[in-house]
């Protein structure tokens, strides 16, 4: 096994119960004697290239393992073939082909389930283990290629023949830089990884010969099987060496950010455990003084509870939701959730109410005062406020206000609170995300907040408030069946013809109408004129064009269309905003199926030149967007479309914001507009 060229590393073999088998120190069975073999041998290349291969070989299937010419590796045997195999084979010319199986978890695999390329092996030695395993120690000679099986006994012989190993300028100063660099990352991670032995850095210092220190690295570095495999299959050595220093490197990165990780949790985990020392030595003092902030929180509690004027049932829920807070630890998340919906209990206004003045005449005087005309509607609310004073027991009722935009509709709900002498509340339920901004959130949930009827009978002080549901049909560009769908909220069913205003007459299917002609054109003094159907032929004809429409609509997805397109417009805006690097000054809002942009200055503040810009420059580019506006029409097409335009504008965009929006608008700055008479 040695030449008189060669200089071979050695390893003992000791008897250690401190050593794994696969290390590079295997225990012996003779404790009377101390065996030597090389690890790997350091020579010239001679050995690899000379090495005579036989037309057939038994074939050892290698689990989770691939073998290197050069290298000395230790094995362990557990098939009875594989058995078979390495005892025949030691007792004859003790080569084998050393063949790497594709899947692992095969038990008998055949030819096909291993690599065509592995390694004719050198049995060096069998070693029987103490826990009754068998441990073979191989070692490398040469690449073979496997073409066919020959035998199908008790174990797999194959025709083999020998791959040729190709010739690279190991001279050159590129080469030299690859050597040293492999030789550098391969100590790096030797001393970070736990699982490779010193004696591998003792090796890697000291084999000379280039082509076995790359498979010496190649076998001992911690790759996957396959990575392996493509490190064996490569026949220049310099390919090799290029590949294998790119997974080191790789491997290097985890290593460190490992570390980087480890670093910070033992940093969280040290911190952690002064912040407990901390608070228990807070928790002596504040005994010693007199009780702690907890206590004395619970305490105030129960104070405040002692002034409500609700019911024995919330009583006794108070008192057990008390108790929880008491037995919960402050520094656990959930105690901050329970103390917020213990002071929410507490806020509310309960039992306590207006009084309320239902004086009819003052009702319609301040009626008139606040609004000019619209007499159908007043009576009708007169006539409700005269129900409610005869009965005395109507349990929150509900009035419709149904029109278009400015006719009134939100400021008469301001005039009948005021009337009643009521506290007022207006809550818009447009533009909502989630549902659970209305109706609140789980208690179960860290940072869970009431909803807003709940946070706006606390801020009303008062559990008889006059509410104004805002904005609560929004269209059904949300969902099929409205945006109160999404929302949770089931509206009254004259609120069904709002989202269907834009283009169908059906106001009077509601089956009030002198409430839906707030926007009627019988008033007079008003310079805008809202048209608004009310015979009963022309509301048939609208809700026919209304249920073909939502027919088509439901046919086509043209819901799901909006909500995806805009997601795509939305994600493709972002990108070119980052892209461009204005993100900070272009932000985009809203959901998919109704979006918005914002054009922000220096300050962060609204500015209508930078707007003015950017539409200026997408109608230069083809595009007109003052808005983002979504139809079923927009595809792909107008997508790709409309981030040309994009793009362009927001170089326009960035020079702008770095030279002055002055520099470069053509005209006057956009202006919002307010109506001051309908």
């Amino acid at each position: 096994m040695s030449s008189g060229k060669q200089k071979k590393h050695y390893i003992e073999m000791e008897n250690s119960k401190n050593r794994n088998r696969n290390s590079f120190i295997f225990s012996s069975m003779d404790e009377d004697r101390n065996d030597f073999y090389p690890i790997i041998a350091d020579g010239d290349d001679d050995e690899l290239f000379s090495a005579q291969v036989p037309e057939t070989l038994p074939i050892l299937p290698l689990r989770n393992a691939v073998l290197f010419p050069g290298v000395v590796m230790p094995i362990s045997v557990g098939r009875s073939k594989s058995l078979s195999l390495v005892r025949e084979a030691y007792s004859g010319s003790k080569l084998l082909g050393a063949v790497a199986q594709r899947n692992g978890q095969i038990e008998d695999p055949a030819l096909a389930d291993l690599y065509p390329v592995g390694t004719m092996a050198e049995i060096l030695k069998i070693l029987e283990m103490p826990d009754g395993t068998t441990t073979v120690i191989l070692q490398g000679k040469k690449r073979i290629l496997v073409e066919k099986p020959v035998s199908n006994g008790s174990y797999l012989m194959a025709v083999v023949h020998a791959l040729p190993e190709a010739v690279s300028d190991t001279k050159s100063h590129e080469f030299f830089a690859i050597i040293e660099s492999l030789k550098d990352f391969s100590l790096k991670i030797a001393k970070s990884s736990s699982n490779i032995p010193q004696e591998a850095q003792f090796a890697v210092r000291n084999i000379e010969n280039v082509t076995f220190l790359v498979n010496f690295i190649c076998n001992n570095t911690e790759l996957s099987t396959t990575e392996k495999q493509e490190l064996l299959e490569c026949n220049d050595i310099k390919d090799r060496s290029t590949k294998l220093l790119s997974l080191l490197m790789r491997e290097v990165q985890m290593l460190e950010l490992k570390k980087d990780i480890q670093q910070k949790v033992k940093i969280d985990l040290d911190q952690q455990q002064r912040e407990y020392l901390l608070h228990q030595q807070i928790k002596t003092i504040q005994d010693e003084l007199g009780g702690s902030p907890v206590q004395q929180e619970i305490e105030e509690l129960k104070k405040r509870a002692t002034q409500k004027l609700w019911k024995e049932d919330i009583q006794k829920l108070f008192e057990k939701e008390l108790g929880k807070l008491s037995r919960m630890n402050p520094a656990a998340g959930e105690y901050s959730v329970q103390i917020g919906y213990l002071d929410t209990l507490l806020d509310l206004p309960w039992n306590l109410y207006t009084e309320d003045n239902f004086d009819l005449r003052n009702a319609e005087k301040v009626l008139n005062e606040d609004h000019f005309g619209l007499d159908n509607v007043k009576e009708r609310i007169l006539e409700h406020l005269a129900v409610l004073k005869l009965k005395g027991d109507m349990k929150s009722p509900i009035i419709c206000l149904y029109g278009p935009p400015g006719v009134g509709k939100t400021s008469l709900g301001r005039s009948v609170a005021s009337a009643l002498g009521r506290k007022y509340i207006r809550m818009s339920l447009g533009g909502l995300h989630d549902e659970s901004e209305i109706r609140g959130h789980r208690k179960t949930y860290i940072g869970a907040m009431p909803g807003r009827i709940i946070q706006n009978l606390i801020k009303a002080g008062s559990a008889n408030p006059v509410f104004i549901l805002d904005e609560m049909i929004t269209g059904f560009r949300w969902h099929m069946k409205g945006a109160q769908h999404v929302y949770g909220v089931t509206p009254d069913l004259c609120t069904f013809g709002k989202a269907m205003a834009n283009g169908f007459a059906v106001a009077c299917i509601g089956g009030r109408r002198e409430i839906m002609e707030l926007g009627s054109i019988e008033f007079e003094g008003r310079e805008r004129v809202f048209l608004l159907s009310t015979t009963h032929g022309a509301e048939m004809s609208g809700l026919g064009a209304f249920i073909a429409t939502m027919s088509f609509m439901q046919q086509h997805k043209v819901v799901e269309h909006l909500w995806d397109y805009g997601q795509n417009l939305i994600n493709m805006m972002q990108r070119q905003a980052d892209v461009h690097g204005i993100s900070q000054s272009f932000k985009l809002g809203g959901i998919p199926c109704s979006p918005y942009y914002l054009t922000l200055n220096e300050n962060g503040t609204n500015s209508l030149g930078l707007r003015t810009l950017f539409s200026q420059e997408m109608i230069r580019n083809g595009v007109l967007m003052p808005w983002i506006a979504l139809s079923y029409r927009h595809g792909v097409e107008e997508l790709s479309i409309t981030e040309h335009a994009i793009d362009k504008t927001f170089s326009i965009y960035k020079k702008a914001l770095e030279e002055g929006v002055d520099k470069y608008l053509e005209g006057p700055i956009i202006k919002p507009v307010f109506r001051k008479v309908n």
